[in-house]
């Protein structure tokens, strides 16, 4: 599950700087709703694997 974290920061990091780039530019919004869409994906991921190692740790 690491990889799948150093890819969403990735993602996260390069949404980010278009985002920059284009900030004055008619892209704002496709562009902000993408960063919140990773935001939302890399929340949802930090969750699932915060329970699988409850669970397991229950298991133990």
């Amino acid at each position: 599950m690491k990889i799948v974290d150093s890819v969403i920061a990735v993602i996260y990091v390069i949404a980010m700087a278009v985002l920059f780039f284009l900030r004055d530019c008619a892209k704002d919004l496709p562009m902000g709703i993408l960063a919140l869409a990773v935001t939302v994906v890399a929340v949802v991921c930090m969750v699932l694997q915060n329970r699988k190692r409850e669970t397991k740790r229950a298991r133990a």
